[in-house]
C-alpha cells in the first residue's frame, strides 16, 4: 500500500517528483534474482497529481511502479479491494502503466472480452510453464464501473477460470487470492472454504493477501476432483510488505520462496523459505530483511 505519509517522504521538491527506490534498496537482491517475483499492487496510477492520496481511497504517482520494476518484480497483482478506487481511468491506466514497464497485471481487465482472453495468465521460464489468476474478495462496495471487470471471488467463475487454466497443461496452477479477515493471525472459515474449492478444482499453491497480517503457511496433501493426490501449497498470508502501517504486526510480512523441481514427470515443490521483513521508518519507509534491520540496530 501506498499512503499518504509514503507519498510525502518520496517527494523531491529540488526535482519536483517522487522516488520510491530507497524503499526497496535492501530487498532488490531477494527479488531481481527469483526466477518470477510477484507482488500485490494495492493502489492505483491515476496519473494526476491531484488524485494521489493515501488511506482510504488510494492513488500512487508513476515513480512508485518504477522503483518496483527496479526491484525486480515480474508480475503483479491488481485484483484487490482497493483496485477501483480512483474509478475507470484508473483501472485501464493502470493496467497499461503495468504493461508499459515491462511487467504482468492480474486480476483486472478493460472488458468481457479482456477478461475471458486474460483471466489465465501463462509464465513461461527455464522450460516451466505456470498458470497464474488472480481474484479478489471485493472492492470495499465501490462498483467496478462499465465496460471494466475485476476478478472478484465467485466461486463457479473461480472454477471455471482454473478449469480453463487446466487446458493450458501447465506444471503448476498458482492462485493469488485477496481475502481473509484484516488484522486476524489465522485464516477464517471463508478462506478455508475458497482454499478448498481451488485445490480440489486442480490449483496447485495459494498466495495469499489481505489481512495485513503474517498467517500461517502449509504443504497439505490434496486429492483434487481429476484424482490426483499430490503436495499442495498454502500461504494463508503474506503480510504487509511496505505500507505506513507501523503497527505491531502490521509493520511487515514475508518474501516467500520455493523452488518447482521437475522429477519423473512429477512437479516438487521443494525448497521452501521465507525471509520476514520489517518497514523501518526513519523518515523514510525502507522495507528491511529482519536480520539486516538486526545488524544495522547494532551498528
Amino acid at each position: 500500500m501506498n499512503h499518504d505519509l509514503q507519498i510525502q517522504t518520496a517527494y523531491n521538491k529540488e526535482i519536483d517528483a517522487w522516488d520510491y527506490k530507497f524503499s526497496f534498496e535492501f530487498v532488490k537482491p531477494y527479488l531481481e534474482t527469483a526466477d518470477i517475483a510477484i507482488g500485490n499492487l494495492e493502489t492505483t496510477l491515476p496519473g494526476d497529481r491531484e488524485k494521489f492520496s493515501g488511506y482510504p481511497q488510494f492513488g500512487a504517482p508513476d515513480e512508485l511502479l518504477d522503483a518496483i520494476k527496479w526491484a525486480g518484480f515480474d508480475v503483479l497483482t491488481l485484483a484487490n479491494n482497493h483496485c477501483v478506487d480512483k474509478g475507470l481511468d484508473a483501472i485501464i491506466r493502470t493496467r497499461n502503466m503495468v504493461e508499459k514497464n515491462g511487467m504482468i497485471p492480474l486480476g483486472t481487465f478493460y472488458d468481457d472480452m479482456d477478461q475471458e482472453k486474460k483471466a489465465v495468465v501463462i509464465y513461461q521460464k527455464n522450460g516451466f510453464k505456470l498458470a497464474l489468476l488472480n481474484f479478489t474478495y471485493g472492492t470495499n462496495g465501490i462498483p467496478v464501473p462499465s465496460p471494466a471487470k475485476v476478478n472478484e471471488i465467485d466461486l463457479n467463475i473461480l472454477r471455471k477460470q482454473i478449469r480453463k487454466a487446466k487446458e493450458y497443461n501447465p506444471d503448476a496452477i498458482i492462485v493469488l487470492l485477496h481475502y481473509g479477515t484484516e488484522y486476524q493471525t489465522q485464516p477464517d472459515i471463508y478462506q478455508h472454504y475458497v482454499v478448498h474449492v481451488a485445490l480440489r478444482e486442480g490449483a496447485d499453491i495459494i498466495l495469499g493477501g489481505h489481512p495485513h497480517v503474517l498467517q500461517p503457511f502449509e504443504v497439505v496433501q490434496i486429492k483434487d476432483k481429476y484424482g490426483q493426490n499430490k503436495n499442495r501449497l498454502i500461504v494463508w498470508s503474506l503480510g504487509n510488505f511496505v505500507s505506513n502501517q507501523l503497527r505491531v504486526n502490521t509493520d511487515g510480512g514475508m518474501i516467500f520462496q520455493f523452488q518447482l523441481i521437475k522429477q519423473n514427470n512429477h512437479i516438487l515443490i521443494e525448497n521452501i523459505d521465507y525471509i520476514p521483513v520489517y518497514v523501518d521508518f526513519r523518515g523514510k519507509h525502507y522495507i528491511l530483511p529482519i536480520h539486516e534491520y538486526i545488524y544495522l540496530s547494532s551498528s
